[in-house]
């Protein structure tokens, strides 16, 4: 199950097949759900917590900054998904960011094709283009998702990132999605340290920088 859900995963579900969720969730989070739901919106995979069994998939439901930002977690059975995609890519998204992101948002787009690479989005802007509400704010960053096949395009990225980031207004926040399926945050991977943060489906941990390196 974790290979075919792995976090960030958009993930339809069957509104029918999710019904049982009326019974575990107060009266206002079902009704925020349902809609959802009617919507034909989809949910995210999450990361697995100690309280999600291991018989369902954890889900989450981020609502926009007008209903206060809350995150709604769900765990539902495979049963219950009727399609899942992978995160939306960079370039599928630009024209729902900010006008004054496009142009660097493109700009770095071209960049990654030329190297090829292929950047992914989770987060406010990728939120805001799949329900065409307002997710993002003044403070909101640009979250990417990346995935190198080896060490040379990774430190490639890195350095296109940190370039782009100095050339703009904007701050790239994400991760390197690792073959293993965890993913450690780029900021961590630039900063010279024995071990690094990362996450995979189960938990959060320390592990050491090198092994990553040559995971990648």
């Amino acid at each position: 199950m974790a290979d075919a859900f792995p976090r960030h995963t958009l993930v339809w579900l069957d509104s029918v097949l999710c019904q049982p969720l009326k019974r575990r969730l107060p009266a206002e989070t079902w009704a925020i759900v349902a809609d959802w739901l009617d919507r034909n919106r989809p949910a995210i995979v999450r990361r697995r917590t100690e309280n999600d069994p291991e018989d369902t998939i954890p889900l989450g439901i981020p609502l926009p900054p007008q209903q206060g930002r809350r995150r709604i977690a769900l765990q539902v059975p495979v049963s219950a998904v009727r399609e899942i995609r992978p995160p939306l890519t960079l370039r599928q998204v630009i024209l729902s960011a900010p006008a004054t992101w496009q142009a660097p948002l493109s700009e770095l787009d071209a960049r990654f094709t030329a190297e090829g690479l292929e950047l992914r989005v989770f987060g406010s802007l990728a939120w805001q283009h799949i329900t065409k509400e307002s997710y993002l704010t003044a403070r909101s960053d640009v979250d990417l998702l990346l995935r190198p096949q080896s060490r040379v395009p990774l430190e490639r990225a890195l350095a296109i990132l940190t370039d782009w980031e100095r050339q703009t207004t904007l701050r790239a926040d994400g991760e390197v999605l690792l073959p293993d399926g965890a993913a450690v945050a780029w900021r961590e991977l630039l900063r010279a340290r024995n071990k690094v943060l990362v996450k995979s489906a189960h938990a959060v941990m320390l592990r050491p920088a090198a092994e990553l390196f040559g995971a990648v």
